[in-house]
């Protein structure tokens, strides 16, 4: 069972239609998705994944775009 790393999120992987996506192995674009999802009380791991719910077109390619707060 894989939970989405962002917060207000509640997609979690066995219940879910939608893909959950790897942190990128880059520290820029690591970096990029942390802060885009800002979430001041932790930091992303190797095990941490955001659900294509917050990707335009659930596409990886896009990037992290879809929050509750944009």
């Amino acid at each position: 069972m894989v939970q989405c790393w962002v917060s207000l999120c509640e997609n979690i992987s066995n219940r879910e239609t939608c893909k959950f996506f790897k942190f990128p192995a880059k520290d820029v674009e690591c970096k990029v998705w942390a802060t885009s999802v800002r979430r001041a009380d932790a930091h992303p791991t190797k095990n941490n994944k955001i659900c294509s719910c917050h990707f335009k077109d659930g596409l990886r390619e896009n990037g992290t775009t879809l929050f509750e707060w944009n």
